[in-house]
């Protein structure tokens, strides 16, 4: 079997390699390093009038780390 980059896939399909090759015991902690590297930081507080469209943004961002 050839080595895969896990770093040049997207994650999404680094999961379905993963769902296909369960033997690749390599795969499985490559896409839950990935999962974890995601950002949980705090994007608003209480009372913030901006939150709308920080979340927007947040949202935007997600998607397009997502799409990568």
């Amino acid at each position: 079997m050839s080595q895969v980059d896990y770093t040049a896939i997207s994650k999404g399909e680094l999961k379905h390699y993963f769902i296909k090759n369960r033997g690749d015991k390599a795969a499985l902690p490559a896409y839950l390093y990935r999962r974890k590297k995601r950002s949980n930081s705090i994007l608003t507080k209480v009372g913030d009038s901006d939150v709308d469209t920080k979340m927007e943004a947040a949202i935007r961002q997600q998607m397009k780390e997502e799409k990568d």
